[in-house]
């Protein structure tokens, strides 16, 4: 469950966001997430990661889709570094919105994941746009592992 702030264009709003993942082994991941007043709407989205290096550092890939008012592709590569009890992982972050135009957003992330309990993560995150059409978001949360 990560809270959210996205700020741009002078303005900054809150998001709650949750994220519902399960391992498929070889590397394969499922995700499915659901975000609350996400730039206004309501979101609902999965979508697949495939870790092609583990280790440290680790290298993933993702793809997947969201609908918030608009239906989007979403895409993801990261890097990981473990770093002993926190990992630190950057990457970057696009979805093509599939209406006129087709904007596409683009954001470098980068974030630190901390272990505080067997299944328990601490995760802070910073989602910065590189590009007009992506604004910054910036979240902290919790992540609980099965």
């Amino acid at each position: 469950v990560n809270p959210a702030i996205a700020t741009g264009n002078g303005n900054s709003e809150f998001m709650l966001i949750g994220h519902f993942g399960y391992g498929l082994g070889g590397g394969l991941d499922i995700d499915g997430k659901v975000g609350f007043n996400y730039f206004n709407e309501t979101m609902i989205g999965a979508d697949i990661e495939w870790t092609l290096k583990s280790g440290g550092p680790a290298f993933s890939i993702a793809g997947g889709l969201h609908l918030a008012g608009d239906l989007a592709l979403d895409g993801t590569m990261n890097l990981s570094f473990p770093l002993g009890a926190p990992t630190l992982y950057a990457g970057l972050d696009l979805d093509v919105i599939m209406v006129d135009g087709n904007p596409m957003p683009v954001w470098a992330v980068v974030g630190l994941e901390f272990g505080v309990a067997r299944r328990v993560t601490i995760l802070a995150e910073g989602a910065i746009g590189v590009n007009d059409e992506a604004t910054t978001i910036v979240s902290f949360g919790f992540n609980f592992y099965m």
